[in-house]
């Protein structure tokens, strides 16, 4: 899904959204995040009637998107000059709690794939030169704005989920380490979830006692955001011939009802900016 199809429209609709006065808020914004739930009930339609069924892996990773969405919405609307501000001496900033989901992202998804593909008489953990370094203190890239942070942490998680949706079923139960238990493969792709669900209680904790706590437009957004993402856990894993196929009886396809999606958000973003600039 990260590959396959874009998803601007619904950034740029939850940029707008987040922006609102509270006066703004009228009934129709409000029912933008229920629009969703018809969203992805028409494309598990689509799904069933193609026949597709995810492999284990890509079922043990569904829970990864709406995680990471938990920890999107937590961000909207905060402003960059927080990203550095640490609410006490000694504590991480958001800059930094945003470095250390990347880093781990990248190190879950070399440890992983190397528990599900090495040899039995391999290590049960890969050698510390396979990964990068992990930093007592993160610094993140200083200066860089929020916006720039999120695209390339979406970058990161995708190139750490894509090798790891083709994990046969036979090798989730095997054996690995994770803080000097052994656990599963299994339990290493739902830990992408759990990461960053506990990090989001981080971020928010942080947000609080810096004083930026969520507007009722910001609520709104971070449901739009987890919309999405409800959509992205479903199509995780779908092959790409799947997205043009057509269901029995000439029913659209996964690819036209994902455009019905994305033109439902631009109509939804044209009106709010015709209604904020008083065109309307």
């Amino acid at each position: 899904m990260h590959q396959a199809f874009p998803r601007a429209e619904r950034d740029a609709l939850v940029a707008a959204v987040a922006a609102l006065p509270d006066h703004a808020l009228d009934a129709r914004v409000r029912a933008l995040p229920g629009q969703d739930l018809v969203a992805r009930l028409s494309l598990e339609a689509s799904l069933a009637a193609l026949r597709w069924q995810p492999p284990a892996a890509v079922r043990h990773l569904r829970w990864a998107p709406p995680a990471r969405a938990r920890l999107e919405g937590a961000l909207l609307g905060v402003p960059d000059a927080l990203l550095d501000a640490r609410p006490q001496s000694g504590e991480w900033s958001l800059r930094q709690q945003l470095a250390h989901v990347e880093l781990t992202d990248v190190r879950y998804g070399i440890a992983t794939r190397y528990a599900a593909e090495r040899d039995e008489d391999e290590p049960m953990i890969p050698h510390p030169s396979l990964y990068p370094p992990r930093l007592g203190e993160p610094s993140g890239t200083p200066g860089e704005p929020l916006a720039a942070v999120i695209a390339r942490l979406r970058r990161v998680r995708a190139a750490a989920l894509e090798p790891l949706l083709a994990i046969p079923a036979a090798r989730l139960q095997r054996p690995t380490e994770w803080h000097t238990a052994e656990h599963t493969v299994g339990f290493r792709l739902h830990r992408f979830a759990q990461h960053d669900l506990e990090l989001t209680t981080d971020v928010q904790a942080t947000l609080a006692a810096l004083g930026h706590l969520p507007t009722p437009a910001l609520s709104i957004g971070a449901l739009l955001v987890e919309g999405w993402s409800e959509v992205e856990a479903l199509l995780l894993g779908v092959p790409r011939a799947i997205y043009h196929a057509v269901p029995p009886q000439n029913g659209p396809t996964l690819w036209s009802r994902l455009a019905q999606l994305c033109a439902a958000d631009r109509e939804a973003l044209a009106a709010i900016q015709a209604r904020t600039t008083g065109i309307v």
